[in-house]
């Protein structure tokens, strides 16, 4: 009996044993299945993103003008602000007003007055403040509060010195890829710099000019050197109010701009270049000049930045 026992034990471990390998096996065999069909379909949604950017490489590159027009109708509708939540409006009015100069550097933002100026409560105003702390044109003085950010002359050396390396890439690498087209669409944002420039429209001259070296680095084609420009671009807006009160320098990069965009005309990267970095480094000259002719003493109006919210809502 106890022979009988211990031989039904071992029939029905060796049976146990038997269907548990088969179903391991079984196990495998799907695992192997499944993992072959997740590969298949990996494959397959990297040739379709290869498809999609070959479909759609002739529109993202067929002009600049295109991309102005874009540009354009995205100003417009930072000005008219829509279709932007409470806190995008809030965010988008207190930039423009600090990057137009209508808040002037050094003056303190006070969350109370804007809010009441604005109509808001302070918590849009403060995610304002804080955003715009993190893109360097706002800054915090412990026990003092928030102030427009004031460059020193070595912030604005250290700023256009990256700034003019950054734009002689970007130049040396549009150049090949500019398109007669590409050359009607900068000639027709000079047109704007230009007319701003006759109508004393400092506010849209600098806009237009802003375009100008976005359009720029945009035809490079390099993204990672746009995304860099762009991550400058609004402390060099904050900074180039200051230039623009010199009317000496308006009138000298006013004719530098056409040069550029002949050497553009005539594919000569090298002048092109050259022509570039001359007229980033005469900004960069009159700002310093302007920095250091600028009275240190005055005392920052808290009021001010209240005052140009109120004289932008009229717009």
């Amino acid at each position: 009996m106890r022979r009988r026992a211990v031989a039904r034990v071992c029939i029905l471990n060796y049976v146990c044993r038997s269907r548990y390998t088969i179903y391991n096996s079984r196990c495998q065999a799907l695992t192997g299945k499944i993992v072959d069909c997740i590969t298949v379909l990996f494959t397959l949604l990297r040739l379709l993103h290869s498809l999609l950017i070959l479909a759609l490489a002739p529109q993202t590159r067929q002009s600049t003008s295109d991309e102005v027009q874009s540009a354009k109708c995205k100003d417009d509708c930072v000005t008219k602000l829509e279709h932007y939540t409470l806190n995008e409006r809030v965010y988008h009015r207190i930039r423009q007003s600090v990057v137009s100069g209508a808040i002037p550097t050094s003056t303190r933002l006070d969350e109370q007055s804007l809010a009441t100026e604005m109509g808001v409560s302070r918590t849009p105003i403060r995610e304002a403040i804080g955003k715009l702390t993190k893109e360097g044109l706002v800054e915090y003085r412990p026990y003092q509060g928030n102030f427009v950010r004031a460059f020193d002359v070595g912030q604005v050396s250290d700023l256009y010195e990256v700034r003019k390396a950054l734009e002689s890439l970007a130049v040396r690498l549009a150049v090949p890829r500019m398109t007669a087209a590409d050359l009607t669409a900068l000639g027709v944002i000079l047109d704007d710099v230009q007319t701003a420039l006759d109508s004393a429209d400092m506010i849209a001259y600098a806009e237009a000019d802003r375009r100008f070296h976005a359009a720029v680095a945009t035809l490079s084609g390099n993204e990672m050197l746009v995304e860099s420009l762009d991550r400058l671009g609004l402390q060099i807006q904050l900074v180039r109010t200051v230039a623009n009160h010199d009317p000496a320098t308006v009138a000298r990069t006013a004719h530098q701009r056409p040069e550029i965009l002949a050497a553009f005309a005539t594919r000569d990267s090298d002048r092109a270049t050259r022509l570039m970095e001359e007229h980033i480094e005469s900004v960069r000259q009159a700002v310093a000049r302007q920095l250091t002719q600028t009275d240190t003493t005055d005392a920052p109006d808290t009021t001010r930045a209240a005052e140009a919210l109120t004289e932008g809502s009229g717009q």
